[in-house]
Parts: structure tokens; C-alpha cells; sequence
């Protein structure tokens, strides 16, 4: 038996134990019979972001960074309004030309967000909703810097290969951001409701300081050969 886990929960009869979690620990297993295995060596992504690891090549930075945003599916706290507000308050000159922000299908704050991008700012900002994971890949390429927490969306930015801010606004998402940046795949800002303005302009020079580093860290981590991981672990059983 496999058994996919991220939350260390006890799984007696499995043969074995696959943790996705950048952090993850095998010996917090108590299992001793299983194999564990951890880490995002098997991250599930799906194909077009696999396909996108394996392609990589070097990136060219834009002379005005392409900002990405992103803050999963529901967004409870309207971050994103928020991160694109204090993106506005901190811009110097030349040195954002867009923000591309993608949101989720459960995002309720769409009126206040545009009613803010209609204020007029300093740089482009464009919405993009219901993309496929092909789009998602795509859009990606086009982006010199992203902003997301520490969840889920995080390996398929390390699969495209984009510079990170990254973040908590839950506790499950805490251990991976401080991961993040103990090991150079992006810089950690922390709780993304309760920063600095002053905090997050560092936070920001630091990535576009670091980025070529970040990258070449980021490809280290995915691969794009996760599935077949996954199938050589099925044909082991």
C-alpha cells in the first residue's frame, strides 16, 4: 500500500509513505515497517508543470519587473488588495511595469479590487481568472517576480522558475515559507496580514537582488521527473 501524506498521520499497514511537504521529516513517521519518503522530489503537479521543470532554460529578466500575485482560491482576506496596495505605495520609478494577478474561482472581493485599479496606478495590472494549468504555465513565463504564500502554488512556481515572495497568512503554510528561505528559494515576508511597509519594500529588494540564486535553487527542487517517481513506486508494490 502508498499512501500520499502531509500531515504525519499514523499509517500502519503502509508499504509506502510519500510526504510532498518541503519540510517534511521521516522520522516523524512512527511506522517502522513503511519506506518514507519526503520532500518535493514528489510534489504532486500536474503534467503542463512538469513539463515546464524539464524545459527550463536560463530566464530573461524584463527591464520593468512583470509582477505575479496569486493567493489560492478564495483569498478570505483579501490579500491580494492588499499586497497590491502597498506594491503601489512602494514602486520606484521603472522599477515595476506590470501585475498580473490570478485569482481563484472563490474570491469574493472582485468589485473593491477593481474600484481600486481604477484610482490610477503607477503600473499595469492585469486580472486573469479560470485558467487552465497550461495558462497558468504560460502566464508564469511571462513573470520576473511572484508574491503567493506558502502553499500548494508554490512548486508550480519552483516548476516554471519565477523569483519568490513568499509568506504565511495560516499556520499550515508557516513551515514551508520559512523553509523557502532558509534554503534560497525565496525570501520569507511572513505573516502577509500584519507586515510593514518598510518590511516588505526590504523583502522586495532582496528578491530582485537574489533572483538569479533563487532560480537556480528553484530548479533543484522540481525537477519535472515527480511522476516518475510516483510510477516507479507503484511498480515496486
Amino acid at each position: 500500500m502508498l499512501i500520499v501524506d502531509g500531515i504525519y498521520n499514523e499509517a500502519k499497514y503502509a508499504d509506502i509513505i510519500v510526504n510532498y511537504n518541503l519540510y517534511a521529516d521521516a522520522s516523524k513517521y512512527g511506522s517502522p515497517k513503511a519506506r518514507i519518503l519526503t520532500g518535493s522530489d514528489y510534489s504532486l503537479l500536474r503534467l503542463p508543470f512538469l513539463k515546464a521543470a524539464q524545459m527550463k532554460g536560463e530566464k530573461i529578466f524584463n527591464e520593468k519587473a512583470n509582477m505575479l500575485l496569486t493567493f489560492g482560491g478564495v483569498d478570505q482576506f483579501n490579500l491580494t488588495l492588499r499586497v497590491l496596495t502597498d506594491l503601489a505605495k512602494i514602486h520606484k520609478k521603472d522599477e515595476i511595469g506590470c501585475v498580473s494577478i490570478l485569482l481563484g474561482i472563490g474570491y469574493k472581493h472582485k468589485q473593491a479590487l477593481l474600484e481600486f485599479m481604477s484610482t490610477g496606478l503607477p503600473f499595469r495590472v492585469e486580472i486573469f481568472e479560470g485558467l487552465d494549468a497550461e495558462g497558468i504555465v504560460k502566464l508564469f513565463r511571462t513573470c520576473d517576480l511572484a508574491i503567493s504564500p506558502g502553499g500548494v502554488t508554490v512548486y508550480e512556481i519552483f516548476s516554471v522558475g519565477i523569483p519568490l515572495i513568499t509568506g504565511h497568512y495560516v499556520d499550515n503554510q508557516i513551515l514551508n515559507a520559512n523553509y523557502i528561505q532558509e534554503n534560497g528559494l525565496g525570501v520569507n515576508l511572513g505573516d502577509f496580514r500584519r507586515y510593514d511597509l518598510y518590511y516588505m519594500n526590504s523583502k522586495f529588494e532582496e528578491a530582485l537582488f537574489r533572483r538569479e540564486e533563487l532560480l537556480v535553487n528553484q530548479k533543484k527542487t522540481i525537477d519535472g521527473r515527480q511522476m516518475e517517481r510516483f510510477i516507479s513506486l507503484v511498480n515496486q508494490l
